[in-house]
């Protein structure tokens, strides 16, 4: 399906990335033993699910706690999101606008470690009821690649770059 490059625009900043979930309160001692016990890949599985569930609720908030304080993210129109504050207003304007109530699912497909506390993840995306001019709703697709980081014992977005394939025009070659 082809979509007006207008559209692809808009919901590209949509997707900031995904894969964090945001500092959960004091947890019980055998959950704490379990979070302890999480590999670094569990939890950013886990995390992702949360980053889900947040966008299903509709939740900027929780959005934007899965972002380190200062995290960026750029749209695949080039604009840019920097901080914590900026992101969770974004996300406002698209839960109340054009994603109200849409569905989204993530599947994280790599997560390489660099240094111990840095994780370059990459997944894809697919977000069920996005409401198109003409009233009709359609199912957009998608990729993204995350820069994670661990913060006390966390692992937050720092970089976020998701992207919409859209058809190349010939080059005639």
């Amino acid at each position: 399906m082809r979509f007006p490059y207008w559209f692809l625009a808009v919901f590209g900043t949509v997707l900031f990335s995904f894969g964090c979930q945001p500092p959960a309160e004091e947890a019980s001692a055998p959950e704490a033993a379990e979070e302890a016990t999480m590999s670094d890949e569990d939890m950013l599985d886990t995390q992702i699910t949360a980053f889900a569930e947040a966008w299903n609720r509709g939740d900027a908030a929780a959005v934007a706690a899965l972002f380190t304080e200062d995290g960026n993210s750029v749209d695949p129109t080039g604009e840019a999101f920097e901080g914590r504050a900026a992101v969770q207003a974004r996300y406002e304007d698209l839960f109340g606008g054009l994603y109200q109530g849409t569905s989204l699912s993530l599947d994280q497909s790599s997560a390489k470690f660099p240094k111990p506390d840095v994780a370059i993840t990459t997944g894809s995306f697919e977000i069920a009821g996005v409401k198109g001019p003409d009233g009709g709703e359609t199912t957009v697709k998608g990729a993204y690649t995350n820069v994670v980081v661990k913060e006390n014992g966390e692992w937050l977005i720092a970089a976020s770059r998701p992207m919409i394939p859209i058809e190349l025009p010939a080059t005639g070659t």
